[in-house]
């Protein structure tokens, strides 16, 4: 080439980025052309796209009860460096991305080499420049680029992880397009032609140009460039930036994450700052602004108008003055930046909610300009005076206050209409509503902690009196309303409401730990989790005689201190849990116009002794004071009963349909049940820590059973004929002995369990459908001919001596249907069928009896069964209301079956006796013999199959409190682990990921590998449950294990030793990867039943807060749904989807039915341009893509697996999935 290149200044030349070169590495190979469309990758399978997306901003939940202004997320770190995941050698790569992995790079691209740094040109043949004069991709090895003259535009991605260190760009380019060097990790230099004689054109610098650039440090920019793409900086190393005077918006996350930015000079000229623009800039502590004239401040640009949401979050700038054309500052702004002090000119309209969030700021005055500040003050920790000016509109400053708790003065302009001071309290504009005390001010009569709320106001406003240590409120009888939050988390002793009040917002009196007694005067409604977690809350007055209350809302009095209850005839709803947890409730009267009681109303009350309802009532019946009927249209219910009173020996009354959600949660008196025939239904959590029960008679009438959960003492559950549904009954122990008689259209799933090892279960005719997916395998598992669907996986799979030594039994001829099917899966699971399979064949009895001297001596020959353990065989004398059961004797071996003696008394008058006979399973057959030898067989009872399908439960995921709180040791995440870390493991096979990515990558070839991107790592041991995550927020999702309670985690795609080691909860928790807080990068939460338990950093200790979210039985499903860059939960029951778009309970935001509940379900943003995570459904071999109603789209064929995971594995890719051995 003949042009002369010369280093820039803005007086002549080039205009350079430059860095030193040490200890730097050239990337991996050549990325895919600029004209093949971006798309998602499915295991080699890629889905059209057209990614345009620009994140969405952020925003805390009301008054910060999700994101405490004063918590931050927190990194973890190894515990040790002896103790880690298995170590892998050849994949020990220090890339984030494995070469090859990222599903990015054709396999015909050749790979980048180092070459001479003085290497004086690049051949023209290295470039793929179309007739456009486009640079479609740079194809050649050098590391040091000149750019044709014949170039217009830097195609999109063309050096894409080049080895390239350093770029000369000629005058002639345009543009530069998205992502142009994306992830050129050994980039230093990039040289600019700008030159008077021969200024650059360059007018368009795309979105992600130089993403992830580490080694990229100083910049300064050509002139005539007035266009940056989002994200064009982000992540990259750089330190020192110029930009032009023709850029006049600073993009979204332009220079997002950019750690080590600390010198950037913008133009007077510009007018926005965009979202999470220098978010997370840990260096950068001011802007510098160069005028026309060229001069240069510190400061914002003059012409500035808006800065965007979380624009400074977390920056350590320390004080700004906006300028007087500033009209709007977005939500967040300055979210936990480090300023303290800010300074408003005239002009301003808008402050966001928790602009100033977690910042010391002391005094803030907001300008006569601003009519828009809803929640400005949010969680402004050290704000100590404020005054308000003359526009901020009306109800502008309901719930600004939420944990402003060093606020000691207000002051409200005069010319405000809308709002004023009495006695440093502040009032809307009539005086009617009192919005906010200030929590760090001294009254007079403090001494006494007492408030009178003047006469005249009509309504508490939301969180006006949060956090505050007023132990007594005076209301006067104008009070109408009490707002959502007003009292939560204050130090009342004792609350008095009068008659007048009408209406108690949620959480109005939530987490007062000291309030003793409460009186809701005349509320016509009490609002969800009003007094929840009032731990001190003895007595509540309801006011019956007033007779007006008409509900009580979800948690309403969850986990209080309530003794004794009695509700008015007018209440007609109670909403779910809400008396759950009160572990002193004694009794509870129930009126006679209630209808409608929520689920788990009444759960884990373990002393509650009398259950009344009173008479009248159509709907709500109770037997004794003991147990809460309903009747419903498909006939009576139990609903919940008095654990303190049932004792240990309980019967359900005759005529019983259903066994409702949790009517005997926590009854721990009851040692065995008694269940009628006719019940059809056990609902979830019906039975959930009845630690001690340990005997059930369930009838043949039974169809759907739920809600065992951690019954400790239920060894063995024998169910009849007539099963449709067992899904994930057990969850917290499995009984070692299952028995399924038979189904109709039967379906059994099985979860993890933490019992001892599962001696064996037994399915009948009519079971279709066994799922282990998750579940523990039994050491000896009896299947129907009827079985249609088979499936193991999960721990199953992971653990190779169970495996090894179970046996299964299938009731149907080898080269059936079943048979097949069942040869398959285990196939599939690494079993040896033809070693670990046999026929089943039915358990048959005959017996020959004589009779010497009013003796009857028996002989009991037994044919079928199973071939492990033992046949046994007993007497049983049946006699009018009685059966007396002899000692089990074992059966011999004789021939090709089973023979034992018995020996009984002549029976008396009226009394039968029948012998009955077991396998290993304790599958019992009877046979009669009262009358003497019969040597026919009596055949096991079968039931005919039935299209009836499966029940499955529709309620919506319920509510519940935001916790605050701690979590106890019994009840949530712990801070050590419960045991001592084992040691290092070693790899069980060497990897295999040295091959080449194909179109259809195979399965795991290992129980501790992961596929990702076509090739295999091995990581941690077999039985270890799996996780992907950014662990370290750069972008890339990356292996981690859970080994018990205990998590090991690598920031590459590699195996070896972990980088973070930490324990949190307990070995029996579902683990959840996500972006709780919206940082960038994500963290292991934790699920245990139905609550959930929020880490924000990679470490162990107490919960930053619980809920609870649908029911015990439900499948998580995590993503951010509504794209503001937080993570958040959906729980799928069936077929169904339940979303929720905050860290809190409460009912669904949305729903969709999709699928037939059989499929994994994963959540992502599988197409480039989504903006929000959709979910994707894998079942076998094939991956669906659902919008966000559920409509199914994309289909991909995928490899088989026992596990898959989701996540973004290549720089600016959609997610794809990961498989696992």
């Amino acid at each position: 080439m003949s042009t002369s290149f010369k280093r820039f200044s803005y007086t002549a030349a080039f205009a350079v980025i430059a860095v030193a070169t040490s200890a730097l590495a050239p990337a991996a190979a050549a990325t895919q052309g600029a004209d093949a469309p971006k798309a998602a990758t499915v295991l080699g399978t890629r889905l059209p796209a057209d990614r345009t997306d620009d994140p969405n901003g952020q925003k805390n939940s009301p008054n910060g009860q999700n994101d405490p202004d004063d918590a931050s997320p927190q990194s973890g770190s190894p515990s040790e460096e002896s103790e880690a995941p298995s170590q892998n050698p050849s994949n020990n790569t220090e890339n984030k991305a494995s070469p090859g992995s990222s599903g990015a790079t054709p396999a015909d691209a050749p790979s980048a080499s180092a070459a001479p740094a003085d290497t004086p040109s690049t051949p023209t043949g290295d470039f793929d420049i179309d007739g456009n004069g486009k640079l479609v991709r740079y194809k050649g090895s050098a590391t040091d680029v000149t750019i044709p003259d014949s170039v217009k535009v830097i195609g999109e991605y063309a050096f894409k992880q080049t080895g390239v260190v350093k770029a000369k760009i000629p005058a002639t380019v345009v543009e530069i397009e998205k992502g142009a060097f994306f992830g050129c990790s050994a980039l230093t230099t990039v040289e600019f032609e700008d030159t008077d004689a021969k200024p650059s054109q360059l007018t368009k610098i795309g979105e992600l140009a130089f993403y992830r650039t580490g080694a990229f440090k100083e910049t300064a920019l050509p002139r005539s460039v007035t266009s940056l793409g989002r994200s064009v900086f982000s992540k990259s190393g750089i330190q020192k930036i110029s930009l032009p005077a023709g850029v006049t918006e600073i993009p979204d996350e332009a220079f997002f994450r950019a750690s080590h930015l600390s010198d950037v000079a913008v133009s007077d000229n510009v007018e926005k700052i965009g979202y999470r623009a220098f978010g997370r800039t840990g260096s950068l502590k001011a802007l510098k602004v160069v005028g026309a004239n060229g001069q240069v401040s510190t400061g914002f640009p003059s012409k500035l108008k808006a800065i965007g949401k979380y624009a400074f979050w977390y920056s350590p700038i320390t004080e700004v003055t906006f300028p007087a054309g500033m009209e709007s500052i977005g939500d967040d702004a300055f979210d936990r930046s480090n300023l303290t002090k800010v300074t408003f000119n005239k002009g301003l309209k808008s402050i966001g909610d928790g602009a100033f969030a977690g910042t010391d700021i002391t005094d803030l005055t907001i300008p006569d300009s601003v009519v828009e500040a809803k929640g400005a003050m949010r969680a402004m920790r050290k704000l100590v005076t404020l005054h308000i000016g003359k526009g901020v509109g009306p109800d502008q400053l309901d719930g600004s206050f939420f944990g402003t708790k060093s606020l000691k003065t207000i002051t409200v302009s005069q010319e405000n209409p809308n709002y004023k001071t009495i006695a440093n309290v502040l009032f809307n504009g009539e005086g009617t509503k009192l919005i906010a005390i200030p929590l760090g001010r001294t009254f007079d009569n403090d001494t006494v902690k007492k408030y009178r709320v003047p006469a005249g106001v009509r309504e508490i406003a939301s969180s006006a009196f949060s956090g505050s240590d007023f132990k007594e409120i005076d209301f006067p009888s104008s009070v109408r309303t009490i707002g959502d939050f007003a009292f939560s988390h204050s130090a009342l002793k004792r609350l008095e409401l009068p008659s007048s009040v009408e209406s108690i917002g949620e959480n109005a009196f939530s987490e007062c730990t000291s309030l003793e007694s409460a009186d809701v005067g005349g509320a016509v409604k009490i609002g969800a989790s009003a007094f929840s977690n009032d731990s001190a809350l003895k007595s509540v007055n309801l006011h019956p005689e007033l007779n007006r209350l008409k509900e009580i809302g979800a948690f309403a009095f969850f986990y209080s201190g309530l003794e004794k209850v009695k509700t008015p005839d007018s209440l007609a709803t109670i909403g779910e849990r809400a008396f759950c947890a009160n572990q002193s409730l004694l009794e509870i009267r129930f009126g006679s116009g209630l209808a409608t009681i929520g689920e788990m109303a009444l759960a884990d009350t373990p002393k509650l002794r009398s259950i009344e309802v009173a008479e009248g009532n159509p709907v709500f019946s109770d037997d004794s004071r003991k147990m809460l009927y309903a009747k419903r249209e498909n006939g009576l219910h139990l609903v919940a009963c008095a654990g303190g009173s049932v004792g240990s020996d309980v019967r359900v009354k005759d005529g019983t349909v259903a066994i409702e959600d949790s009517a005997f949660f926590g009854v721990a008196s009851m040692r065995s049940l008694h269940l009628p025939e006719g019940l059809k239904t056990l609902g979830s959590r019906s039975f959930e820590d009845a630690t001690n029960l340990s005997n059930v008679d369930f009838p043949d009438s039974l169809e759907v059973v739920g809600g065992f959960n951690n019954t400790v003492s239920l060894h063995k559950v024998d169910f009849g004929t007539q099963i449709t549904s067992i899904d994930r009954a057990f969850t917290g122990r499995t009984p070692e002995r299952i028995i399924v008689r038979g189904g109709k259209n039967g379906k059994y799933d099985q979860t993890y369990g933490n019992s001892n090892e599962t001696v064996s279960a037994y399915f009948g005719e009519g079971m279709t459908d066994i799922r282990y997916t998750d579940g523990r395998l039994p050491k000896v598992l009896v299947l129907p001919r009827s079985l249609k669907d088979f499936e193991l996986g999960g721990d199953t799979s992971g653990n190779e001596a169970r495996r090894a030594s179970a046996v299964f039994y299938v009731a149907a001829e080898p080269g059936s249907s079943a048979w097949k099917l069942v040869r398959e899966k285990m196939s599939n699971a690494g079993m040896d069928p033809n070693k670990q399979l046999k026929r089943y064949a039915p358990m048959s009895v005959t017996t020959q009896s004589r009779t010497s001297q009013g003796k009857v001596t028996v002989t009991v020959n037994v044919r079928g069964g199973v071939a492990e353990g033992s046949h046994q065989a007993r007497i049983l004398t049946v006699g009018s209301g009685s059966t007396k059961a002899s000692d089990w004797v074992e059966a011999k071996s004789v021939g090709d079956g089973y023979q034992a003696t018995l020996t009984y008394d002549v029976p008396a008058s009226g009394q039968k006796v029948k012998v009955e006979v077991r396998d290993h399973t304790e599958l019992t057959v009877q046979k009669d013999v009262t009358a003497g030898n019969d040597p026919g067989p009596s055949p096991t009872p079968t039931a005919s199959p039935s299209s009836s399908p499966s029940i499955s439960p529709t309620v919506s995921p319920t509510a519940s409190p935001s916790a605050t709180s701690s979590p106890s040791a019994s009840d949530g995440p712990t801070a050590s682990p419960t045991a001592s870390p084992t040691a290092s493991p070693t790899s069980t096979s060497s990897p295999t990921a040295t091959a080449s990515p194909t179109a259809q990558p195979g399965a795991p070839s290992a129980e501790n590998a992961f596929v990702i991107g076509g090739k295999e790592v091995l990581f941690g041991r077999a039985g270890d449950t799996p996780l992907v995550g950014d662990w370290d927020g750069d972008g890339i999702a990356t292996p981690g294990v859970k080994r018990g309670n205990t998590y090991y985690l690598v920031n590459s795609i590699r195996g070896g030793k972990a980088d973070v080691v930490f324990s949190y909860g307990r070995a029996g928790d579902t683990p959840l990867v996500g972006d709780w807080d919206g940082d960038g990068s994500q963290t292991i939460s934790v699920r245990r039943g139905h609550t959930f338990y929020l880490n924000t950093g990679l470490e162990g200790g107490s919960a930053e807060a619980t809920f609870m979210f649908g029911r015990d039985g439900d499948t998580p499903v995590v993503g951010d749904w509504n794209g503001d860059g937080k993570d958040t939960l959906a729980v799928r029951r069936g077929s169904v989807f339940y979303f929720t778009d905050r860290l809190a309970g409460g009912k669904a935001t949305s729903e969709f039915t999709a699928g037939d509940g059989k499929e994994v379900a994963l959540a992502g943003r599988w197409i480039s341009g989504q903006k929000t995570d959709t979910i994707g459904l894998v079942s076998d071999g094939t991956f669906q893509i659902l919008d966000q109603k559920g409509a199914g789209g994309y289909l991909s064929q995928v490899a088989r697996a026992p596990r898959y995971l989701s996540g973004v594995f290549a720089d600016e890719e959609p997610d794809t999935l990961a498989l696992h051995g």
